[in-house]
């Protein structure tokens, strides 16, 4: 009988690499876990839209009450003259 190494080498030595349908099985879990973990990162996103809107009216809010405290009137509801971009100057604002 004759020995021929070849055949048995598969035997011998342990397989390294995965297979195609391990590689498929991790694909797809990791895009079943993206899909759930998306939805909550954009009501993140939405929720610090929201706290940062709210921040900036805080802001405002606290911008008139230190001007009515300076002042002691509250300040005007519009302005009385706008910037012309177009002409680069001053122009009393169109009336309402």
């Amino acid at each position: 009988m004759i020995y021929r190494p070849w055949k048995f080498d598969r035997a011998i030595r342990p397989v390294r690499g995965f297979t195609l349908i391990e590689v498929l099985v991790v694909v797809a879990i990791m895009a079943l876990l993206i899909s759930l973990l998306l939805p909550s990162l954009q009501k993140a996103r939405e929720q610090s839209r929201a706290v940062v809107c709210l921040a900036n009216l805080h802001r405002m809010a606290h911008a008139v009450e230190f001007y009515v405290h300076r002042y002691d009137v509250y300040p005007p509801v519009r302005l009385t003259r706008t910037y012309d971009w177009a002409s680069g100057g001053w122009r009393p604002s169109p009336s309402v």
